[in-house]
């Protein structure tokens, strides 16, 4: 069953309104890509059935370790603005569950050799970010829903984002 509503062409359609040049950049149709170079892939919690396309041009959702902890997690939310100009709220998820969740999936036996190490740069950039600039720490008790060893990375994660601060200096 298809989730009525949305768009017609699904994930790839509401990518395209953006920006015009996203197209379905593999054979499996799971992926999208821009004429940047930019990738977008529509992960979903390891869940059966599989998540449900959106439409018939949707890309297939590819079920991915540790998403639940991700829908799971405490949100953050913020007031950014557009170039526009014009103010937009965004919910958004802790930024320190993800940088501990992709700092995880960069050391995980099952992860695709080649994409651990961009896992790896992502959960650095994020904390780095997270707690030089958001001061949001990684020691916090709103972190104890996750799983002890993906809570292993916060020591890790801490000290490159006080070396990100001591360079800044």
């Amino acid at each position: 069953m298809l989730v009525t509503g949305i768009s017609p062409d699904g994930v790839p359609g509401i990518l395209r309104a953006a920006d015009p040049s996203y197209s379905t950049a593999d054979d499996y149709g799971t992926r999208a890509q821009n004429a940047d170079g930019y990738f977008v892939d529509l992960f979903c919690p390891e869940v059966d059935p599989p998540a449900e396309k959106l439409s018939k041009k949707d890309l297939d959702p590819i079920a991915a370790e540790g998403i639940d902890w991700l829908v799971k997690a405490p949100k953050i939310e913020e007031t950014v603005i557009g170039s526009d100009g014009m103010p937009l709220y965004l919910p958004c998820v802790d930024p320190r569950v993800f940088a501990l969740h992709k700092l995880w999936l960069s050391k995980a036996p099952s992860r695709q050799a080649a994409s651990r190490p961009r896992d790896r740069s992502q959960a650095h950039a994020v904390a780095v970010v997270a707690q030089a600039f958001l001061e949001l720490k990684f020691k916090d008790r709103a972190l104890g829903f996750l799983p002890a060893e993906v809570r292993v990375g916060a020591d890790e994660l801490s000290r490159i984002a006080k070396e990100y601060g001591k360079r800044d200096k």
